[in-house]
């Protein structure tokens, strides 16, 4: 008798890395359950009185949270009450070397649930340039930040979504921390000459001292935690303590990752830099 599909709920169902999830899940002829306040049924991490139904008849979640301090205990405590089996939780690559980050509190908590629960942490997405904090940046030709020379293995969401798929729809993975990566690491120079030579207007990188990228941010309306989080972060990313390419991908999904240049390539054929 063929093992069942797994009843799967993906978190932030509709965000960067939840779409690309749960097209993935769809390919392999899994139909998710997307965790979003648009869904029916509706689920907000704010509200608790929508766990409950999202997670009726679920028994895998995919948790991944906003860049926000969310309690995860709560939920995964009210998951586990609600006949969830297995936990496979999302964050940043070596977050213990940031402990008040809230993707460092998801995976302590993940990993003490007492379920079988799979951890994946990720460098920094490709598609932080074309959807995320960098595109306005990359768009007017400057991206700013605070990490030198010093080069990070940006992954794409595509190879991220594909092996978050694996994970959740099969047995095999239970107490592992895979760590994922693109396959080379690049500096942001290098980062804004790919983008330059496919988008077909200048893109160059200025590297900003900690205290006025800091200042910046909160200048642009952010809070003086976000401002904190992000000059810690890219501590971690000056110092290249993950600059080290990981082999999550290729251990999962059997092939090697997408590389920058690639994603870029194809990103702006899709129009991911069109105003």
């Amino acid at each position: 008798m063929n093992q069942r599909s797994p009843h799967v709920l993906v978190l932030t169902g509709t965000g960067k890395t939840g779409r690309r999830t749960v097209s993935a899940l769809r390919q392999r002829g899994i139909e998710p359950r997307l965790g979003s306040r648009r869904n029916d049924p509706a689920f907000d991490w704010h509200q608790p009185q929508t766990w409950g139904p999202a997670l009726e008849g679920i028994d895998t979640v995919f948790v991944a949270i906003p860049d926000e301090h969310i309690e995860v205990e709560e939920f995964i405590d009210h998951a586990t009450r609600c006949g969830v089996r297995k936990l496979v939780g999302l964050a940043g690559r070596r977050q213990h070397l940031l402990p008040k980050a809230p993707s460092s509190l998801l995976a302590a908590h993940v990993k003490a649930s007492g379920l079988p629960w799979t951890m994946l942490e990720a460098n920094n997405f490709n598609e932080n340039f074309s959807e995320g904090i960098y595109r306005d940046e990359v768009l007017e030709g400057t991206i700013y930040a605070t990490v030198g020379d010093t080069p990070e293995p940006f992954i794409a969401l595509e190879d991220l979504g594909e092996v978050a798929a694996a994970v959740l729809s099969q047995p095999g993975h239970e107490g592992i921390t895979y760590e994922l990566s693109g396959p080379e690491a690049i500096s942001f120079a290098q980062v804004a000459q790919i983008l330059q030579s496919e988008i077909g207007s200048p893109v160059t990188y200025v590297d900003v001292d900690p205290q006025t990228y800091h200042a910046a941010v909160l200048a642009a309306g952010e809070s003086e935690e976000l401002a904190d989080f992000l000059n810690d972060m890219y501590e971690v990313m000056r110092k290249g303590l993950i600059s080290d390419v990981a082999d999550g991908v290729g251990r999962v999904l059997d092939r090697e990752a997408v590389t920058f240049a690639d994603w870029a390539r194809r990103a702006a054929k899709s129009g991911a830099w069109k105003q």
